[in-house]
């Protein structure tokens, strides 16, 4: 085979050729049809230019369908969103757990105003995850404090109150995907993971979450079309981790 550098002048060289016949070749297509759209005119013009709008807007429609939100309770809120870029995804990280939460009845306003005066912000996370499950039950019962984790062992034994403090999790954790899901354009689907919703799938699965997920008036129908999904995989970060590693393999030619 050739020594690097010959490589190198070689892949140069075939680009430069690529690059001016893509670009010959797109100069003499605009100019004939620029040309005979101009002297045909009428229905003819009209087709042509809805058909480039529509070639021009194809890469923002494929993101548009295939954009990927993902939420995850757990010892926190992780929130992120993927993209399709360059036959990868590209991750959108950010701290969407610390967005306000909002209520949706007069029951979730009393508890978000609880929170509120006693740390001044009621965030998505606050609630919404295993230190939020807690508390969540603590205020909804007006009990002490009881780890998730008991929480969950007790709604598995039957228990009412740890039951309906699952519920009320899962709802506003509806309401906080359908948010996360309208600023993101997720048509690709919102993926649910952490630690603890896949614990409790069959409870989940028969929860009001997909209910106040399109519980948003007139976009109901909007977010009726975009599916959810719940993570069931054991380790999840590692696959994407392994995902992240064979993609910078494949950009980087290593």
């Amino acid at each position: 085979g050739r020594e690097m550098f010959d490589r190198i002048v070689h892949g140069a060289q075939l680009s430069l050729i690529i690059a001016f016949s893509a670009t010959g070749l797109s100069i003499v297509i605009s100019v004939v049809l620029g040309l005979t759209t101009g002297y045909i005119g009428g229905r003819f013009d009209m087709i042509v230019q809805r058909m480039v709008d529509a070639w021009m807007s194809f890469p923002d429609l494929i993101i548009l369908i295939v954009a990927v939100a993902v939420l995850g309770p757990g010892t926190g809120l992780g929130v992120a969103g993927l993209i399709p870029v360059n036959m990868g995804w590209l991750a959108i990280s950010g701290e969407g757990g610390h967005v306000s939460l909002p209520p949706a009845n007069q029951e979730e306003a009393r508890i978000i105003l609880r929170v509120q005066e006693q740390y001044g912000h009621c965030s998505a996370e606050r609630l919404i995850s295993g230190p939020g499950l807690s508390l969540l039950h603590s205020i909804l019962h007006e009990s002490e404090a009881v780890p998730a984790e008991e929480i969950g062992r007790l709604a598995m034994q039957g228990n009412q109150q740890a039951n309906a403090s699952l519920e009320l999790f899962f709802q506003l954790l509806g309401s906080v995907a359908a948010n996360l899901a309208l600023t993101f354009g997720a048509f690709g689907g919102v993926y649910i993971g952490g630690g603890i919703i896949p614990r409790h799938a069959e409870k989940f699965a028969a929860s009001g979450f997909r209910q106040r997920f399109e519980a948003k008036g007139r976009y109901g129908d909007y977010l009726g079309s975009i599916a959810t999904y719940l993570i069931i995989a054991e380790y999840p970060t590692l696959t994407g981790l392994a995902a992240c590693a064979r993609n910078f393999s494949s950009q980087s030619g290593y």
